[in-house]
Protein backbone atom coordinates (compact mmCIF):
# COMPACT_ATOMS: atom_id res chain seq x y z
CA UNK A 1 0.00 0.00 0.00
CA UNK A 2 1.62 3.53 -1.03
CA UNK A 3 2.36 5.55 2.05
CA UNK A 4 0.48 7.88 2.95
CA UNK A 5 1.18 12.11 2.80
CA UNK A 6 0.97 14.11 5.54
CA UNK A 7 -1.39 16.07 4.22
CA UNK A 8 -3.81 13.06 2.31
CA UNK A 9 -6.28 13.45 4.50
CA UNK A 10 -6.97 17.06 5.41
CA UNK A 11 -9.84 17.55 3.71
CA UNK A 12 -11.77 15.31 5.28
CA UNK A 13 -10.46 16.17 8.63
CA UNK A 14 -11.12 20.07 7.74
CA UNK A 15 -14.70 19.08 6.93
CA UNK A 16 -15.40 16.76 10.51
CA UNK A 17 -13.30 19.99 11.93
CA UNK A 18 -15.94 22.40 10.67
CA UNK A 19 -18.99 19.92 11.97
CA UNK A 20 -17.70 19.47 15.35
CA UNK A 21 -16.35 22.74 15.82
CA UNK A 22 -20.14 24.26 16.62
CA UNK A 23 -21.11 21.62 18.27
CA UNK A 24 -18.30 22.07 21.18
CA UNK A 25 -19.65 26.11 20.80
CA UNK A 26 -23.35 26.31 20.64
CA UNK A 27 -24.40 22.53 22.34
CA UNK A 28 -21.34 21.48 25.20
CA UNK A 29 -22.24 24.63 26.97
CA UNK A 30 -25.48 23.64 27.58
CA UNK A 31 -24.69 19.71 28.03
CA UNK A 32 -22.05 20.76 31.24
CA UNK A 33 -22.75 22.05 34.20
CA UNK A 34 -23.54 25.61 34.49
CA UNK A 35 -22.08 27.98 36.20
CA UNK A 36 -21.70 32.27 35.31
CA UNK A 37 -23.30 32.67 32.17
CA UNK A 38 -22.59 30.23 29.35
CA UNK A 39 -19.45 28.64 31.13
CA UNK A 40 -18.81 25.67 32.54
CA UNK A 41 -18.98 25.41 36.45
CA UNK A 42 -15.63 25.23 37.72
CA UNK A 43 -15.41 24.08 41.41
CA UNK A 44 -12.79 25.16 44.23
CA UNK A 45 -10.87 21.50 44.79
CA UNK A 46 -10.97 20.06 48.33
CA UNK A 47 -7.89 18.27 49.70
CA UNK A 48 -7.49 15.56 52.19
CA UNK A 49 -5.28 17.04 54.45
CA UNK A 50 -4.02 15.80 58.67
CA UNK A 51 -3.71 18.86 61.23
CA UNK A 52 -1.13 18.18 63.82
CA UNK A 53 -1.96 19.48 66.68
CA UNK A 54 0.87 21.32 69.02
CA UNK A 55 0.53 21.93 72.32
CA UNK A 56 0.83 25.42 72.39
CA UNK A 57 -2.13 25.91 70.00
CA UNK A 58 -6.04 26.42 70.85
CA UNK A 59 -6.68 23.12 70.46
CA UNK A 60 -4.95 20.85 72.45
CA UNK A 61 -6.89 20.00 75.53
CA UNK A 62 -9.75 20.95 74.83
CA UNK A 63 -13.12 19.08 73.40
CA UNK A 64 -13.93 18.55 69.99
CA UNK A 65 -17.35 20.42 69.95
CA UNK A 66 -15.47 23.42 71.14
CA UNK A 67 -13.76 23.46 68.64
CA UNK A 68 -16.41 23.17 66.45
CA UNK A 69 -18.32 25.56 68.16
CA UNK A 70 -15.54 28.19 66.81
CA UNK A 71 -14.69 26.69 63.49
CA UNK A 72 -18.67 26.46 62.51
CA UNK A 73 -17.05 24.73 58.85
CA UNK A 74 -14.91 22.19 59.98
CA UNK A 75 -15.66 18.83 59.23
CA UNK A 76 -13.53 16.25 60.88
CA UNK A 77 -12.81 12.87 58.82
CA UNK A 78 -11.35 11.10 61.62
CA UNK A 79 -8.92 11.51 64.34
CA UNK A 80 -5.44 9.78 64.44
CA UNK A 81 -3.73 9.40 67.97
CA UNK A 82 -0.09 7.65 68.27
CA UNK A 83 -1.08 5.79 64.91
CA UNK A 84 -4.29 4.76 66.14
CA UNK A 85 -7.49 5.65 64.84
CA UNK A 86 -9.87 7.05 66.45
CA UNK A 87 -13.65 8.22 66.42
CA UNK A 88 -13.97 12.00 66.69
CA UNK A 89 -17.10 11.89 68.98
CA UNK A 90 -17.85 15.71 70.08
CA UNK A 91 -17.10 15.43 73.71
CA UNK A 92 -13.08 13.99 72.84
CA UNK A 93 -10.43 15.86 74.50
CA UNK A 94 -7.93 16.43 71.93
CA UNK A 95 -4.07 16.17 72.51
CA UNK A 96 -0.62 17.83 71.64
CA UNK A 97 0.09 15.14 68.62
CA UNK A 98 -3.24 14.55 67.36
CA UNK A 99 -3.56 14.64 63.38
CA UNK A 100 -7.05 15.25 62.61
CA UNK A 101 -7.67 14.41 59.29
CA UNK A 102 -10.49 17.10 57.02
CA UNK A 103 -10.98 17.99 53.44
CA UNK A 104 -11.54 21.43 52.41
CA UNK A 105 -9.77 24.12 50.24
CA UNK A 106 -6.48 25.10 50.62
CA UNK A 107 -7.90 28.46 52.13
CA UNK A 108 -9.72 27.18 54.86
CA UNK A 109 -6.94 25.01 55.33
CA UNK A 110 -4.93 27.39 56.31
CA UNK A 111 -7.90 29.07 58.18
CA UNK A 112 -7.90 26.04 60.64
CA UNK A 113 -3.95 25.61 61.19
CA UNK A 114 -3.79 29.15 62.21
CA UNK A 115 -7.13 29.33 64.32
CA UNK A 116 -6.63 25.77 66.00
CA UNK A 117 -2.69 25.93 66.34
CA UNK A 118 -1.90 23.13 63.83
CA UNK A 119 0.99 22.13 61.37
CA UNK A 120 0.09 20.82 57.81
CA UNK A 121 2.86 19.20 57.54
CA UNK A 122 5.22 17.01 59.69
CA UNK A 123 8.37 19.11 58.77
CA UNK A 124 6.71 22.29 60.41
CA UNK A 125 7.70 21.42 63.55
CA UNK A 126 11.47 21.44 63.29
CA UNK A 127 11.07 25.31 62.32
CA UNK A 128 8.53 27.93 62.19
CA UNK A 129 5.30 27.05 60.32
CA UNK A 130 5.28 29.99 57.64
CA UNK A 131 8.51 31.21 56.09
CA UNK A 132 8.48 34.51 54.42
CA UNK A 133 7.89 34.56 50.41
CA UNK A 134 5.93 31.03 50.68
CA UNK A 135 3.07 30.37 48.65
CA UNK A 136 0.35 27.54 48.43
CA UNK A 137 0.42 25.91 44.90
CA UNK A 138 -1.27 22.56 43.11
CA UNK A 139 0.21 20.50 40.88
CA UNK A 140 -1.59 17.93 39.50
CA UNK A 141 0.55 14.52 38.29
CA UNK A 142 0.11 13.38 34.38
CA UNK A 143 -0.17 9.91 33.57
CA UNK A 144 3.68 10.31 31.65
CA UNK A 145 5.21 11.09 35.76
CA UNK A 146 7.52 9.01 37.25
CA UNK A 147 5.74 9.90 40.32
CA UNK A 148 2.95 7.88 39.87
CA UNK A 149 3.05 4.67 42.57
CA UNK A 150 5.10 6.28 45.03
CA UNK A 151 4.49 7.36 48.42
CA UNK A 152 4.04 11.25 49.39
CA UNK A 153 5.84 10.19 52.12
CA UNK A 154 8.80 9.12 50.24
CA UNK A 155 9.93 12.97 50.53
CA UNK A 156 10.67 13.47 46.76
CA UNK A 157 9.09 16.66 46.69
CA UNK A 158 10.70 18.20 49.59
CA UNK A 159 14.19 17.10 48.66
CA UNK A 160 14.44 17.90 45.07
CA UNK A 161 12.03 21.01 45.37
CA UNK A 162 12.09 22.11 49.01
CA UNK A 163 8.38 21.99 48.88
CA UNK A 164 6.03 20.72 51.73
CA UNK A 165 3.06 18.66 50.62
CA UNK A 166 -0.19 19.72 52.39
CA UNK A 167 -2.52 17.60 50.85
CA UNK A 168 -4.16 15.67 48.30
CA UNK A 169 -6.72 15.49 45.55
CA UNK A 170 -8.21 12.80 44.03
CA UNK A 171 -11.08 13.12 41.64
CA UNK A 172 -14.26 10.98 42.40
CA UNK A 173 -12.71 10.00 45.50
CA UNK A 174 -15.35 9.91 48.73
CA UNK A 175 -13.29 8.10 51.43
CA UNK A 176 -10.70 9.93 53.15
CA UNK A 177 -7.00 9.64 51.88
CA UNK A 178 -4.11 10.29 54.02
CA UNK A 179 -1.66 12.24 52.35
CA UNK A 180 1.31 11.03 54.06
CA UNK A 181 1.30 7.22 53.10
CA UNK A 182 -1.16 7.54 50.32
CA UNK A 183 0.25 6.11 46.63
CA UNK A 184 0.25 8.60 43.76
CA UNK A 185 -2.07 8.32 40.45
CA UNK A 186 -1.86 10.05 37.20
CA UNK A 187 -4.64 12.99 38.02
CA UNK A 188 -4.13 13.43 41.39
CA UNK A 189 -3.77 16.82 42.64
CA UNK A 190 -0.83 17.82 45.59
CA UNK A 191 -1.39 20.94 47.52
CA UNK A 192 2.17 22.23 48.05
CA UNK A 193 3.60 25.19 49.79
CA UNK A 194 7.19 26.64 49.36
CA UNK A 195 9.44 29.48 47.95
CA UNK A 196 8.57 30.33 44.49
CA UNK A 197 12.10 29.33 43.17
CA UNK A 198 11.29 25.60 44.36
CA UNK A 199 7.40 26.41 42.41
CA UNK A 200 9.26 27.10 39.56
CA UNK A 201 11.78 24.24 39.58
CA UNK A 202 8.94 21.75 39.70
CA UNK A 203 7.16 23.44 37.11
CA UNK A 204 10.30 22.66 34.61
CA UNK A 205 9.87 18.52 35.89
CA UNK A 206 8.14 16.16 33.11
CA UNK A 207 4.80 14.89 34.15
CA UNK A 208 3.84 17.80 36.04
CA UNK A 209 1.54 20.37 35.50
CA UNK A 210 0.90 23.70 37.99
CA UNK A 211 -2.46 24.47 38.66
CA UNK A 212 -2.82 28.34 38.42
CA UNK A 213 -3.88 31.41 35.93
CA UNK A 214 -0.36 32.18 35.55
CA UNK A 215 2.37 31.14 32.77
CA UNK A 216 4.81 32.81 31.45
CA UNK A 217 5.73 31.98 28.07
CA UNK A 218 9.99 32.00 27.82
CA UNK A 219 10.76 33.96 24.51
CA UNK A 220 14.67 33.53 23.69
CA UNK A 221 16.55 34.69 21.04
CA UNK A 222 16.48 31.32 19.51
CA UNK A 223 12.85 30.84 19.20
CA UNK A 224 12.60 31.88 15.53
CA UNK A 225 15.04 29.60 14.53
CA UNK A 226 13.46 26.74 16.69
CA UNK A 227 9.75 27.68 14.51
CA UNK A 228 12.29 27.34 11.64
CA UNK A 229 13.06 24.28 12.51
CA UNK A 230 10.18 22.69 13.24
CA UNK A 231 8.76 24.24 10.04
CA UNK A 232 11.43 22.17 7.76
CA UNK A 233 10.74 19.21 9.66
CA UNK A 234 6.73 19.66 8.30
CA UNK A 235 7.40 21.18 5.03
CA UNK A 236 10.22 17.83 4.32
CA UNK A 237 8.24 15.51 5.19
CA UNK A 238 4.96 16.65 3.69
CA UNK A 239 6.66 17.16 0.10
CA UNK A 240 8.25 13.52 0.67
CA UNK A 241 11.79 14.74 0.97
CA UNK A 242 12.52 12.64 3.94
CA UNK A 243 9.96 10.29 5.54
CA UNK A 244 8.14 12.01 8.97
CA UNK A 245 10.38 9.67 11.25
CA UNK A 246 13.68 10.56 9.87
CA UNK A 247 12.45 13.99 9.53
CA UNK A 248 11.88 14.64 13.08
CA UNK A 249 15.27 12.73 13.92
CA UNK A 250 17.27 15.02 11.72
CA UNK A 251 15.01 18.45 13.31
CA UNK A 252 16.39 17.15 16.91
CA UNK A 253 19.54 16.81 15.80
CA UNK A 254 19.44 20.14 14.23
CA UNK A 255 17.89 21.41 17.70
CA UNK A 256 20.62 20.06 19.69
CA UNK A 257 23.43 21.42 17.25
CA UNK A 258 22.20 24.74 17.62
CA UNK A 259 21.35 24.93 21.13
CA UNK A 260 17.86 25.63 21.14
CA UNK A 261 17.03 22.18 22.88
CA UNK A 262 19.27 20.82 25.85
CA UNK A 263 19.94 17.29 26.11
CA UNK A 264 18.81 17.46 29.01
CA UNK A 265 15.56 18.62 28.25
CA UNK A 266 15.52 16.06 25.46
CA UNK A 267 15.85 13.16 27.57
CA UNK A 268 13.44 14.53 30.27
CA UNK A 269 10.58 14.83 27.44
CA UNK A 270 10.74 10.98 26.90
CA UNK A 271 8.35 8.87 29.02
CA UNK A 272 9.42 5.56 29.87
CA UNK A 273 5.65 4.57 29.83
CA UNK A 274 4.56 5.99 26.68
CA UNK A 275 7.61 3.83 24.90
CA UNK A 276 6.72 0.45 26.65
CA UNK A 277 3.32 1.29 25.70
CA UNK A 278 4.41 1.26 22.14
CA UNK A 279 6.86 -1.05 22.57
CA UNK A 280 4.57 -3.68 23.73
CA UNK A 281 1.75 -2.91 21.39
CA UNK A 282 4.29 -3.68 18.63
CA UNK A 283 5.10 -6.61 20.15
CA UNK A 284 1.82 -8.00 20.33
CA UNK A 285 0.93 -6.99 17.05
CA UNK A 286 3.92 -8.93 16.17
CA UNK A 287 2.76 -11.84 18.01
CA UNK A 288 -0.76 -11.41 16.58
CA UNK A 289 0.13 -11.68 13.02
CA UNK A 290 2.72 -14.38 13.49
CA UNK A 291 -0.05 -17.21 15.41
CA UNK A 292 -2.47 -16.49 12.61
CA UNK A 293 -4.98 -14.24 14.23
CA UNK A 294 -4.98 -10.63 12.69
CA UNK A 295 -5.30 -13.05 9.46
CA UNK A 296 -8.66 -14.97 11.16
CA UNK A 297 -10.16 -11.93 12.05
CA UNK A 298 -9.39 -10.38 8.55
CA UNK A 299 -11.20 -13.34 6.83
CA UNK A 300 -14.07 -13.70 9.19
CA UNK A 301 -14.51 -10.14 9.31
CA UNK A 302 -14.50 -10.26 5.19
CA UNK A 303 -16.65 -13.09 5.34
CA UNK A 304 -19.36 -10.64 5.92
CA UNK A 305 -18.71 -8.57 2.52
CA UNK A 306 -21.71 -10.75 0.68
CA UNK A 307 -24.01 -9.52 3.13
CA UNK A 308 -22.98 -6.05 4.00
CA UNK A 309 -21.42 -3.28 1.71
CA UNK A 310 -17.97 -2.09 2.34
CA UNK A 311 -19.22 1.14 3.75
CA UNK A 312 -21.03 -0.19 6.33
CA UNK A 313 -17.95 -2.43 7.47
CA UNK A 314 -15.93 0.46 7.62
CA UNK A 315 -18.71 2.05 9.68
CA UNK A 316 -18.24 -0.68 11.88
CA UNK A 317 -14.66 -1.03 11.71
CA UNK A 318 -13.68 2.68 12.97
CA UNK A 319 -16.76 2.13 15.67
CA UNK A 320 -14.97 -1.07 16.84
CA UNK A 321 -11.68 1.05 17.04
CA UNK A 322 -13.72 4.05 18.79
CA UNK A 323 -15.21 1.96 21.55
CA UNK A 324 -11.20 0.52 22.12
CA UNK A 325 -9.68 3.63 22.12
CA UNK A 326 -11.92 5.18 24.70
CA UNK A 327 -10.49 2.55 27.56
CA UNK A 328 -7.25 1.67 26.24
CA UNK A 329 -3.86 3.55 24.54
CA UNK A 330 -4.88 4.94 21.26
CA UNK A 331 -1.32 3.62 20.29
CA UNK A 332 -2.28 0.39 21.45
CA UNK A 333 -5.63 0.45 19.62
CA UNK A 334 -3.82 1.54 16.09
CA UNK A 335 -1.29 -1.06 16.13
CA UNK A 336 -3.13 -3.75 16.52
CA UNK A 337 -6.35 -2.38 14.62
CA UNK A 338 -4.39 -1.76 11.45
CA UNK A 339 -2.69 -5.05 10.36
CA UNK A 340 -7.00 -6.51 10.91
CA UNK A 341 -7.85 -3.65 8.42
CA UNK A 342 -5.34 -4.44 5.76
CA UNK A 343 -6.21 -7.99 6.07
CA UNK A 344 -10.07 -7.18 5.85
CA UNK A 345 -8.77 -5.29 2.01
CA UNK A 346 -6.62 -8.08 1.19
CA UNK A 347 -9.55 -11.06 1.93
CA UNK A 348 -12.13 -8.94 -0.02
CA UNK A 349 -9.85 -7.76 -2.85
CA UNK A 350 -10.50 -3.89 -2.19
CA UNK A 351 -8.34 -0.76 -1.31
CA UNK A 352 -6.64 -0.58 1.75
CA UNK A 353 -6.58 2.83 2.36
CA UNK A 354 -10.03 3.53 3.43
CA UNK A 355 -9.81 0.74 6.09
CA UNK A 356 -6.77 1.85 7.53
CA UNK A 357 -7.99 5.25 7.80
CA UNK A 358 -11.17 4.13 9.21
CA UNK A 359 -8.87 2.42 11.98
CA UNK A 360 -7.01 6.08 11.82
CA UNK A 361 -9.97 8.22 12.54
CA UNK A 362 -11.22 5.34 15.07
CA UNK A 363 -8.84 5.85 17.12
CA UNK A 364 -8.75 9.43 17.52
CA UNK A 365 -12.56 9.16 18.71
CA UNK A 366 -11.31 9.43 21.81
CA UNK A 367 -13.77 11.90 23.48
CA UNK A 368 -15.96 9.91 25.97
CA UNK A 369 -13.84 8.46 29.19
CA UNK A 370 -11.70 10.68 30.96
CA UNK A 371 -9.36 7.91 30.78
CA UNK A 372 -9.40 7.81 26.52
CA UNK A 373 -6.40 10.55 26.35
CA UNK A 374 -4.30 11.95 28.75
CA UNK A 375 -5.10 15.59 28.28
CA UNK A 376 -8.75 14.11 29.21
CA UNK A 377 -7.15 13.51 32.57
CA UNK A 378 -5.86 16.30 33.06
CA UNK A 379 -9.37 18.76 32.14
CA UNK A 380 -10.63 16.32 34.55
CA UNK A 381 -8.92 17.01 37.60
CA UNK A 382 -7.86 20.66 36.68
CA UNK A 383 -11.81 21.49 36.27
CA UNK A 384 -13.57 19.70 38.86
CA UNK A 385 -15.41 17.59 35.87
CA UNK A 386 -17.07 14.06 36.38
CA UNK A 387 -16.55 10.77 34.49
CA UNK A 388 -20.40 11.74 33.38
CA UNK A 389 -19.35 15.32 32.02
CA UNK A 390 -17.13 13.51 29.56
CA UNK A 391 -20.26 10.80 28.59
CA UNK A 392 -22.36 13.70 28.70
CA UNK A 393 -20.52 16.05 26.22
CA UNK A 394 -18.18 13.21 24.64
CA UNK A 395 -20.39 10.33 23.63
CA UNK A 396 -22.67 12.71 21.03
CA UNK A 397 -19.24 13.93 19.66
CA UNK A 398 -17.48 10.57 19.03
CA UNK A 399 -21.16 9.76 17.18
CA UNK A 400 -21.06 12.60 15.25
CA UNK A 401 -17.27 11.90 13.86
CA UNK A 402 -18.19 8.39 13.58
CA UNK A 403 -20.81 9.18 10.61
CA UNK A 404 -19.26 12.37 9.36
CA UNK A 405 -15.67 10.17 8.56
CA UNK A 406 -17.44 7.17 7.93
CA UNK A 407 -19.58 9.78 5.07
CA UNK A 408 -16.36 11.33 4.08
CA UNK A 409 -14.59 7.86 3.81
CA UNK A 410 -16.90 6.25 1.22
CA UNK A 411 -17.44 8.87 -0.56
CA UNK A 412 -13.73 10.01 -1.08
CA UNK A 413 -12.97 6.32 -1.90
CA UNK A 414 -16.25 5.38 -4.21
CA UNK A 415 -18.02 3.17 -1.85
CA UNK A 416 -21.43 4.70 -1.50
Amino acid sequence: MPAFGVFDFAPMVMIAGAIALPYLWLVVPRLLPQGIGDRPRVETLTFDASLTLHKNGFAAGRELREILNKLPGLQPRGLVRIGVEIAPSPTLTLRAGDRLRVRDSPEQLREYATVLGAWLHAAEQDGPAAQPGQKLAQALIASDSDLGGTQLAAGRFGDEHGLSVIGLHRPGSKSQIDPAIALLRPGDVVLLRGTTDGIERLRASPGILILDATLEIPHTRRAPLALAILASVILMAAIKILPMVLASAVGVAVMLLTGCLRWQEATDALSSKVIMIVVASLALGEALTATGLIAIAGYGLAGLGDIIPPAAMIMALMLLMGIVTNFVSNNAAAIIGTPVAIAMATTLGMDARPFVLAVLFGCNLSYATPMGYQTNLLVMAAAGYRFRDFVRAGLPLAVLMWITLTWLLARKYGLL
